[in-house]
Formats: C-alpha cells, sequence, structure tokens
C-alpha cells in the first residue's frame, strides 16, 4: 500500500469520517496546495483509487466488501447493494487460454 493511501485512511480516521475534509486537507498538504482547489470528482477519484491500493494488501477483501453491502443497506440503498454484488460475480470467468480464474472452475 503507497504511502498516500496509508495517510489518507489514517487522516479519514482522525476526522470522525468527515472523509471529504480529510482527503482534502491531507492533499492540500501533500501537494502544498489550497484545499479548495479539490472538486467533488477529485475527491471521488482519490478515494476510489486509495481503495482498491487498500485492496491490494488488505488481509480480509471479502469483509470490506461485506461491510461496503452492509453500509449501503443501512443507508437504505438496497438497490446498490444489489448493483455491487452482481458486478463483483460478473468477474472474468476465464483467461484468454480457456483456464478458470478469479476463483471460478467448473461444476462437478
Amino acid at each position: 500500500m503507497s504511502d498516500r493511501t496509508l495517510g489518507l485512511i489514517y487522516a479519514i480516521k482522525r476526522n470522525d469520517f468527515r472523509w471529504d475534509l480529510a482527503i482534502k486537507y491531507y492533499m492540500s498538504d501533500i501537494a502544498d496546495c489550497d484545499f479548495e482547489v479539490y472538486s467533488e470528482t477529485d475527491l471521488y477519484q482519490i478515494l476510489k483509487e486509495a481503495l482498491l491500493d487498500y485492496l491490494k494488501v488488505c488481509d480480509n477483501p471479502s469483509n470490506v466488501v461485506r461491510l461496503l453491502l452492509e453500509a449501503n443497506e443501512r443507508d437504505g440503498n438496497s438497490s446498490m447493494a444489489h448493483k455491487i454484488a452482481i458486478i463483483l460475480m460478473m468477474q472474468q470467468v476465464k483467461d484468454k487460454n480457456g483456464n478458470f480464474i478469479n476463483g471460478f472452475r467448473k461444476i462437478n
């Protein structure tokens, strides 16, 4: 995990989940610029990149997905939880050589 991702996670944890301000202040600090320069689109992109970087090294990625789905359900957004689940299950089954990948296999 990159230092930037780690710093972002720690900043978010320190700011009571005011993730938008945490990212703005952290990024403006390391980039030496005003925090106002970061748009909502910038924040989303930074957050997305950090999540993907974190998922590469986390000990239990399935727990991360479970927490994401549960958070969407708690927020009354079960349709988003369903979309996430379906998208994850639509991963590629075979590589270009016809070998099973991503945990898929032939059903006996």
